[in-house]
């Protein structure tokens, strides 16, 4: 073999092994989707539905709500989250992303009054937990002002 062979070889055997650990995203749960409601209401487009892991405060997502009320999450194949039961709070829209007439994207204050969904807003206090697992989950929230 060439002195180039012995260094190209360890790179081969490195990328198969890199590879072969981190294919299969194993460990995590599929996803989580449902509908957020208001005093009956679709909630407003930009409301965030965040989770955070009852056991590991480090493991903590969130999924925005769309025009129709509707949010959905689904963590990337290489960044799998912990299987487990997940405390679960609904934060209001603080503030929207708008284009300039330059092409940038801007964050503006919403023009709503909500600063917080009451106990609904608090890991600690909403009540609401959900169990993620392997497949589909579906958690609505229905939220009473």
């Amino acid at each position: 073999m060439t002195n180039y062979s012995y260094r190209i070889l360890p790179l081969i055997v490195s990328v198969a092994l890199f590879s072969g650990c981190y294919s299969s995203g194993e460990g995590g749960f599929g996803d989580v989707h449902g509908s957020v409601s208001v005093n009956s209401q679709p909630a407003p487009q930009g409301t965030r539905v965040r989770f955070q892991h009852t056991n590991d405060k480090g493991t903590a997502f969130y999924a925005v709500v769309d025009d129709q009320g509707q949010y959905r999450y689904q963590p990337p194949k290489l960044a799998p989250l912990k299987e487990g039961t997940y405390h679960v709070a609904v934060d209001p829209v603080r503030s929207t992303t708008v284009i300039d007439d330059s092409g940038l994207s801007i964050e503006v204050a919403s023009d709503t009054k909500v600063k917080k969904f009451g106990s609904f807003s608090d890991f600690d206090k909403s009540n609401l937990k959900t169990d993620l697992s392997q497949g589909s989950v579906e958690f609505n929230i229905e939220i009473k002002m």
